[in-house]
């Protein structure tokens, strides 16, 4: 099991993992990261397409409910997204600066 500790990434048992081994699992954060922004993206025009169809069905609103919704997904999601990418990319950032660092010493 991996970590990220205040050091850069660090094994269950505290240490530090070789340079190998970090490049092999940066391409796997990569996918992960996109991924998770894919999903961030999804989950709220998921959850406001279903909330329409509730009022649709419930209270017979109309169909123009799911237009609104599906907006209001759509500006959530991206807003979602774009919070999540750039607090990952600030992340990445700095684990790949700790790592340049300790190469360095």
């Amino acid at each position: 099991m991996i970590f990220y500790g205040e050091s850069g990434i660090i094994s269950i048992m505290g240490k530090k993992t070789n340079k190998v081994y970090n490049k092999l699992l940066t391409p796997i954060y990569t996918v992960n990261i996109v991924i998770q922004a894919i999903v961030s993206l999804a989950s709220p025009i998921a959850v406001m397409f279903f909330g329409a169809y509730l009022l649709d069905r419930y209270t017979e609103v109309g169909g123009w409910i799911y237009v609104v919704g599906i907006l209001l997904g759509v500006g959530t999601g991206l807003y979602s997204m774009v919070v999540f990418i750039l607090r990952a990319s600030r992340a990445l950032e700095a684990i790949e600066k700790q790592n340049s660092t300790s190469e360095r010493k």
